[in-house]
C-alpha cells in the first residue's frame, strides 16, 4: 500500500528536473501501477507532480487545468496532500511570472506546513517565498529559513541549505551586493562539496566563478571555471552555455576579444535554444549574439 509518514515520498525517486517531459510520463506510469493499492492522497500527491512538471515544460493553462481537479479533490486527502497542492499552484503561478498570486500560496503552503510538523515542507515553501517575493522580503524568508536548517539535525531539513545559499546569493547578486552574495555561494558550495562532486556541486563551483566575476576577479574566475569545465568532463557531460557565457565576459574584460567572440559565439549557440531564457531575457540573447558576430 502506498501510504506512508516519511519522507522522501516514494514518487520523488521518479524525478529528474533536467526532463521535465520524461518525468511527466513516468509520473503517469507510476500512477497507473499504483491504482490499486495506494491511498486516494497518494494519487493526489502524485497528480500535484505531474502539475508541476507542466509548469517546467511551460504549459502553464493544461498545469493549472489539472491543479483545478486536484483542489475539487482536496478534501479526500490529508494536510500533506492540501501542502503539496499549495507549492505546485505557486511553482506553477512562478513561472509564469505571476508573482504575488505564487507568494499567497507559499505562504500558505508554509503555514499550513508548520502547523502540520511536516517541517521539509515547511522548508520548501520557505525558499519559494524567497525565490518569488521582492528582494527584502525574500532576504527575511531566506534568513530565517537558513537559521532553521542550520539548527536542525533532520537531514531533510539540512538539505535545504543548499538551494537556500543558492537562492539568497542570486538576491544579493541583484541588489548589486556582490560580497555578500560571494559568501553566500562559497558556503553552498562547501554544503555540496560535503555531499562529494555532483553536478549541484559543479553549478556551485560556477556560481562562485560568476561571483568572482561580478568582483571584477576575471582571472581568478577563469580559473574556477576552467575547474568547472574539468569537473563536468569528469561527470561526461560537456559545459553548458552558462559556462561558456561567463568564460567568455571575463576574456571580453581582460581585452581578449578575439578568444571572447569565440566563447560568447558557444554561449548564443546553446543558451538561444534555453525557451525559458529566450522569453525572460532576450536582451541577454541578443547581446550574446551580438558579440559572436
Amino acid at each position: 500500500m502506498h501510504s506512508y509518514t516519511d519522507f522522501p515520498p516514494p514518487w520523488s525517486a521518479i524525478w529528474d528536473f533536467q526532463q521535465p517531459k520524461d518525468t511527466q510520463q513516468r509520473l503517469l506510469d507510476h500512477l497507473s501501477e499504483t491504482a490499486a493499492d495506494s491511498t486516494v492522497a497518494y494519487q493526489i500527491e502524485v497528480q500535484t507532480q505531474v502539475a508541476r512538471t507542466l509548469g517546467l515544460q511551460m504549459e502553464y493553462a493544461a498545469a493549472h487545468q489539472l491543479l483545478d481537479h486536484i483542489q475539487s479533490e482536496l478534501t479526500k486527502g490529508n494536510p500533506r496532500t492540501k501542502i503539496y497542492y499549495l507549492l505546485e499552484r505557486g511553482r506553477v503561478y512562478n513561472s509564469a511570472g505571476e508573482k504575488k498570486p505564487a507568494v499567497e500560496m507559499f505562504e500558505q503552503a508554509w503555514k499550513l506546513a508548520v502547523d502540520s510538523k511536516e517541517d521539509p515542507l515547511a522548508m520548501d515553501a520557505a525558499h519559494m517565498v524567497a525565490i518569488a517575493a521582492e528582494a527584502q522580503i525574500a532576504l527575511s524568508w531566506s534568513e530565517q529559513a537558513m537559521a532553521l536548517a542550520e539548527q536542525s539535525d533532520n537531514p531533510l531539513v539540512t538539505k535545504w541549505l543548499g538551494p537556500l545559499y543558492n537562492n539568497t546569493g542570486w538576491t544579493y547578486e541583484e541588489q548589486g551586493n556582490y560580497e555578500q552574495a560571494m559568501e553566500l555561494f562559497q558556503k553552498g558550495l562547501q554544503f555540496r562539496l560535503a555531499q562529494g562532486w555532483t553536478a549541484e556541486t559543479v553549478i556551485a563551483l560556477w556560481t562562485v566563478a560568476h561571483a568572482q566575476r561580478m568582483l571584477e576577479l576575471f582571472e581568478e574566475a577563469l580559473t574556477t571555471l576552467a575547474e568547472v569545465v574539468r569537473r563536468w568532463q569528469e561527470l561526461g557531460q560537456e559545459p553548458d552555455g552558462y559556462v561558456w557565457e561567463e568564460q567568455a565576459e571575463c576574456l571580453l574584460a581582460l581585452g581578449k576579444t578575439e578568444q571572447a567572440q569565440l566563447h560568447f559565439r558557444s554561449a548564443w549557440e546553446l543558451l538561444s535554444k534555453d525557451a525559458w531564457l529566450v522569453a525572460n531575457e532576450p536582451t541577454r540573447i541578443e547581446r550574446l549574439k551580438s558579440q559572436a558576430d
